[in-house]
């Protein structure tokens, strides 16, 4: 039963077409990425549910031995809680349910690090162009007063005009099972904010 829930589980996390557990919406406030629900808020769900899923055989108690009667919680010490004998101790301890575990883990942190990686390619754009910076229309009017070439402003609209051809050609969603995040919002404001478009 145990062994089924996690390969139910396991199952859901893999990228076979199936509709996500969960959309994510990824905005933009000032220059920070803001992402509702939270990743990291997910990520402990994830992770908790795989570890609920073995904790799970805590409710069912061992029977004493030659009965269909389960086993009277025994006190160990008068000040703790009397132990229970239950099919948890054989769960947590048994290689294959270990192994799905792990698989699990590893399944959950294959699929956020793919959308942290995939956040950070959309935070270059404030490092490499400065895009987001709300003081970015001032120093753009300073730069046109300098007085510099006509080869000087070409270059740089060439490499905004590039800038803006790039986000209009990527795409609007991430699907990464079992999570869609959408940056619908963030597309189109990195878009607006291309100057000369």
């Amino acid at each position: 039963m145990i062994a089924g829930s996690m390969a139910s589980l396991h199952a859901l996390l893999q990228p076979v077409g199936r509709p996500p557990l969960c959309e994510v919406h990824v905005t933009l406030n000032g220059k920070d990425l803001v992402v509702t629900p939270a990743i990291n808020d997910i990520y402990k769900y994830l992770t908790r549910a795989v570890k609920n899923v073995v904790e799970s055989a805590k409710l069912f108690p061992r029977w004493m031995h030659g009965t269909c009667l389960p086993a009277p919680p025994q006190v160990v010490h008068e000040e703790e809680e009397p132990f229970v004998f239950s099919f948890y101790q054989d769960m947590a301890q048994s290689p294959h349910v270990i192994k799905l575990m792990l698989t699990l883990n590893q399944a959950i942190h294959r699929v956020f690090s793919l959308v942290a990686k995939y956040l950070d390619g959309w935070r270059r754009y404030d490092t490499v162009y400065n895009l987001w910076n709300s003081k970015r229309r001032a120093a753009l009017d300073k730069l046109a007063e300098k007085g510099h070439s006509c080869v000087y402003f070409d270059t740089r609209i060439a490499s905004y005009a590039q800038l803006a051809e790039t986000v209009r050609h990527g795409v609007s969603a991430l699907h990464a099972s079992p999570l869609i995040l959408s940056i619908k919002a963030l597309y189109w404001i990195s878009y607006a904010h291309s100057p000369y478009v």
